[in-house]
């Protein structure tokens, strides 16, 4: 079930208004196509949205299923090792590789969870992502993975939260925490205990915990629009998004999403998004095809 107060929920409620309460502006596009669009972001979330509003290429399945092999490739081979070492019985007595081989990656990830526990297999899904696209050469590290990581969890299905969103923007960096409490009232003080290293993240999550979704939708894409430009993380999170489901987005589509991200209100944002229909069908038709291995990621997050 999805949550109650999603991250695009402000955007959903503006298209809502557009159909049932139509003022003196026409409406930017007949009720059948506000009625896909909402539909579309629904199903495919804040990442999605600004993906299919990019300029980046179509998705290929070349690319999709690039980082669940590397991921499987991970969790067979420490199986494997841990069955030739003898510190699993059950997998020793049927031959070191054979219970983890060819195995559904949902399947896999049960295995590796019931041996190994949920800990490690997140642990596993961070470190892959970071060896396989050379992350250190970008002067990130793993625990930056970690916190893209958490971000996807509060952007999808019945994990989709705009307080856990805001909330997980905040903890990608002490800078990023700063500027974002500087767009909510009376943060002085605690943006002055991040910039002396004495605020702790349970203290920003509690400041951001006062604001209610509405003051967090208010704010999410002038929020996005800036760190767009600013924060490696942010960048690092669309891009992994894309390439989970198959699209090769660069730097340059990454950073021209912020044309779109109007500050004060959304219509610029909701016609680029009609605009795109191809993108979002593209999106969802790949997100469909590949339920179960892009599931099975996000439900071990």
């Amino acid at each position: 079930m999805a949550a109650e107060d999603p991250v695009l929920g402000g955007l959903i409620e503006e298209i809502s208004r557009a159909l049932e309460e139509p003022g003196e502006e026409p409406p930017p596009a007949p009720p059948e196509e506000l009625r896909a669009l909402r539909a579309d972001l629904r199903e495919l979330g804040v990442f999605g949205l600004l993906l299919a509003m990019s300029d980046a290429p179509p998705p290929s399945e070349a690319v999709a299923a690039e980082l669940p092999t590397k991921i499987a490739e991970r969790l067979r081979a420490q199986l494997a090792e841990d069955a030739a070492k003898g510190r699993d019985p059950a997998a020793a007595g049927a031959g070191a590789a054979s219970p983890a081989a060819d195995r559904p990656l949902a399947e896999l990830f049960a295995l590796y969870r019931e041996r190994r526990g949920p800990a490690l297999l997140r642990k596993a899904i961070e470190n892959t992502i970071y060896e396989f696209y050379d992350l250190r050469d970008h002067g990130l590290f793993v625990e930056d993975v970690a916190r893209v990581l958490d971000l996807f969890r509060a952007s999808r299905g019945g994990t989709d939260d705009i307080k856990s969103f805001v909330k997980g923007l905040a903890a990608l960096s002490s800078n990023t925490a700063k500027f974002m409490l500087g767009l909510f009232p009376e943060q002085l003080s605690l943006i002055y205990k991040i910039s002396r290293r004495e605020a702790e993240q349970p203290e920003i999550d509690e400041a951001l915990e006062a604001f209610g979704p509405r003051a967090m939708w208010k704010r999410t894409f002038a929020i996005l629009k800036s760190l767009i430009q600013n924060e490696k993380r942010l960048r690092l999170a669309i891009t992994l998004w894309a390439r989970l489901h198959g699209v090769d987005a660069a730097r340059e589509h990454v950073l021209g999403l912020d044309r779109w991200l109007a500050v004060k209100d959304v219509k610029e944002l909701i016609r680029r998004a009609l605009e795109r229909k191809e993108a979002r069908a593209a999106l969802i038709a790949m997100r469909r095809a590949r339920a179960a291995e892009i599931g099975a990621i996000e439900d071990a997050l």
